[in-house]
């Protein structure tokens, strides 16, 4: 009969760690000590990282690094900014702003004024872009230009084509009192229905506010988290894509071209200045 209550008060102290936070630890390599029950640790390196649940069920991180004369304490500034402790306090994150330009706009709202046209795109390609380089550093001289200033995406049968964040970059710069600012950012769990597996992401939804126009737009971008990657490397940029695709989506929006208008603008320039220098 005791064995029984003790097997009970075990899963009943499992249940106060939230499941979604032992998805996370299990998909970022953390195992449980066998004697310290709600205590997770995994070795990155020479650092050993520490989660400990076992007085609440939000947890406390720490980490220690191996040196010749024992152990380190890691800072905990340096702790807030690694991955394992972010993926469990997305709360602590602070993105920063992605500013293109902080130049202070009229309170006035520009009325009828069209900024970044398809004839601005054109003249950018003409003044601000070296298109010698472009087209000397794409690997398909049948796609100039390609993975630098668009990208090509296969979806089954379809072929869909999208501008980079660079372009969109470019004709923002050119545009000028264009900024970005981060209105939302965490992680997500997606569970795929048929396998029953889970993958982690992290989300961010950024808007983009022209300060002469007073337009603005919402961008949202969501990127699947490289548990892999950062196991074998050390580090994962989905962070930092999602911040980044989001900025980009959400600045698109205030340039009135659509997407694949703007990638055949920019194939267009770079191919007949191609032909043109043969």
């Amino acid at each position: 009969m005791q064995e029984e209550i003790n097997v009970d008060n075990k899963e009943d102290k499992k249940k106060k760690i939230p499941e979604e936070t032992l998805v996370k630890l299990e998909g970022m390599g953390f195992i449980e000590k066998e004697d310290k029950p709600d205590l997770y640790f995994k070795t990155i390196g020479d650092i050993s990282f520490f989660w400990d649940f076992r007085k609440s069920k939000n947890g406390s991180a720490y980490a220690s690094r191996k040196t010749e004369d024992g152990f380190d304490n890691v800072s905990r500034e340096e702790l807030e900014q690694m991955e394992e402790y972010l993926v469990l306090k997305p709360e602590k994150q602070k993105p920063p702003k992605a500013n293109f330009m902080t130049v202070p706009a009229s309170d006035k709202k520009a009325v009828g004024l069209l900024r970044g046209s398809e004839r601005d795109v054109v003249r950018l390609m003409d003044h601000r872009i070296q298109l010698d380089s472009i087209i000397e550093a794409s690997d398909d001289k049948k796609k100039l230009g390609e993975g630098l200033l668009w990208h090509e995406l296969k979806f089954g049968n379809r072929i869909h084509v999208e501008p980079a964040a660079e372009l969109v970059d470019l004709v923002a710069q050119d545009m000028g009192n264009i900024f970005v600012k981060i209105v939302e950012f965490g992680t997500n769990i997606l569970e795929d229905p048929n396998s029953g597996k889970k993958y982690m992401t992290y989300y961010c939804v950024a808007e983009a506010t022209d300060g002469i126009t007073k337009t603005s737009g919402l961008g949202a971008a969501e990127q699947i988290i490289d548990f892999d990657q950062i196991k074998n490397q050390g580090r994962t940029f989905a962070r930092t894509n999602a911040i980044r695709k989001a900025s980009r989506n959400a600045v698109e929006r205030l340039i009135p071209i659509p997407r694949k208008a703007m990638v055949f603008l920019i194939r267009k320039k770079l191919e007949e200045h191609a032909k043109a220098n043969k």
